[in-house]
């Protein structure tokens, strides 16, 4: 939690007065930025797009999607986003809430019903306790860490081999067996009592959403949350690099490490982006690739910042309440539902970073005063975010200086893939 709290103080830190930015000279700032962050981090390439009030005033590649085949990057370019993913899944689970088809109050397990569980194993009665609510503020007590202490996931090694060899099944274990392990794992805490982040809670949310929508996660969120506010290219991305999706880029892992064994059975070692993780595992919770203009068009219609609003507003202030845990900042930083949030006297500056050692990083924000920018870069972030911290910096350096932001709108009606 103090890395968290560290990393959103530099974030949303205040930066010192630069000279005003005009129209013109904005897309300049923000080219040089870009180029200088590739080049200066070793990135093949990135996108950015940015917007104010809702219009797309920016938009545009830098470097190569793909570097062998000297494939220049394009703002459409399609990206693993990582835990940019929660977000969305909170606005679909939200918007099931807003139906009437779920409660914030209603018990996980109760709606998940029967999966597999270990031979000899038996339930943790703890669980019963666990709401969608707990799920969405990361406060389960289902959470995973490392022997190091970073958070980590049972859809991924050593976790899922260790599931895969109590079923004695195949790896990767598809994830009715992973909830049937976590089912009979003791909490870290009491639900409800502590935040403690969770990959495996969001990925659980996308079940319940299939359990109450009779439809795939994926399905569900493209046909009533994306589809309607002109979104049609963002989908679930896949594992191997012979199974990339239209448009999408290229990942590389960090400068000279090895191949590894990979997560697929009867797969040959490889790159970490393309063997070291099972992307489809991660479902809600990580899964999902998307454009920069795909991320920022989703973050403006949340609320309506651009017509048609996804959600209520009455949703949206309890998207983004406050949730008083002993691990939030007292100084104005929680993790609200599905959204980290900054509270400032305009409003609340809200956002998500994804980085999940597939080979990508992906940076979304949403400000108190209208602005939104997403980032996507195709490169693993190495230890230390360096690249977040001076991409953040960066921009809020650059945003404050404006005097004048572009009239024009780069958003089409529905962007084709």
């Amino acid at each position: 939690m103090k890395l968290m709290i560290r990393h959103l103080l530099i974030l949303l830190s205040l930066c010192g007065q630069s000279a005003a930015l005009s129209a013109q000279s904005l897309p300049r700032q923000l080219d040089d930025l870009m180029s200088r962050l590739l080049r200066e981090h070793d990135v093949p390439g990135a996108t950015l797009a940015v917007t104010k009030d809702g219009r797309l005033v920016y938009a545009k590649g830098f470097g190569y999607a793909d570097s062998e085949a000297r494939e220049a990057m394009r703002p459409q370019h399609l990206f693993r986003i990582g835990s940019v993913s929660k977000p969305i899944a909170a606005v679909a689970v939200l918007k099931l809430v807003e139906q009437g088809r779920l409660r914030l109050s209603d018990r996980v397990y109760r709606l998940v019903g029967e999966v597999p569980l270990p031979a000899g194993a038996t339930v943790n009665p703890a669980i019963d306790a666990i709401t969608i609510e707990d799920l969405l503020r990361h406060s389960s007590g289902q959470a995973i860490y490392n022997a190091s202490g970073r958070i980590s996931s049972p859809m991924q090694p050593p976790v899922s081999r260790d599931i895969s060899r109590l079923f004695s099944i195949a790896h990767p274990p598809p994830f009715a067996y992973v909830v049937g392990y976590m089912k009979t794992r003791p909490l870290l805490h009491t639900a409800g009592k502590r935040f403690k982040y969770s990959n495996y809670g969001y990925a659980l949310l996308g079940l319940v959403v299939e359990k109450v929508t009779s439809m795939p996660f994926d399905a569900y969120v493209k046909k009533t949350i994306l589809a309607p506010v002109g979104i049609h290219c963002m989908q679930f991305g896949a594992t191997l690099k012979s199974q990339k999706k239209v448009n999408e880029v290229t990942y590389y892992d960090l400068a000279g490490r090895p191949p590894v064994r990979s997560v697929l059975a009867g797969e040959p070692p490889g790159p970490f982006p393309y063997a070291g993780r099972h992307h489809e595992g991660w479902g809600a919770a990580g899964a999902w690739i998307a454009s920069t203009v795909d991320i920022v068009r989703f973050v403006n219609h949340v609320d309506g910042q651009r017509s048609p609003a996804i959600l209520r507003a009455a949703t949206v202030r309890r998207m983004l309440a406050r949730q008083d845990f002993p691990e939030h900042d007292r100084e104005g930083f929680w993790y609200g539902l599905g959204w980290r949030v900054q509270k400032k006297r305009s409003g609340h500056h809200w956002y998500h970073n994804g980085s999940s050692n597939s080979g990508s990083a992906a940076i979304m924000l949403r400000t108190a005063d209208g602005i939104a920018w997403a980032a996507h870069f195709n490169r693993r972030l190495p230890a230390g975010r360096a690249l977040y911290e001076a991409f953040n910096r960066e921009m809020w350096r650059i945003v404050r200086s404006v005097d004048s932001w572009p009239r024009h709108d780069l958003f089409r009606r529905d962007d084709a893939c």
